[in-house]
């Protein structure tokens, strides 16, 4: 019944992330459905920018070395 009528809390949670993960004008159900693999997906953006970010400064370390 609550994928019908949406409980107040669930209400303020979409309001707050409305822009964030933009499922305007969705409800709860595909927000539930839809947000775990766009969370995952920011997750791992930065997980391998900060992994770029470590072997350039590596990289450039070994560089400096052989100088």
């Amino acid at each position: 019944m609550h994928v019908v009528c949406e409980c107040p809390c669930y209400e303020r949670l979409r309001d707050r992330f409305e822009g964030t993960l933009k499922f305007r004008e969705r409800d709860m159900r595909t927000i539930m459905a839809e947000g775990p693999p766009f969370a995952l997906a920011c997750f791992l953006r930065e997980v391998w920018d900060t992994r770029l970010k470590i072997l350039r400064r590596v990289t450039a370390g070994e560089g400096q070395e052989d100088a």
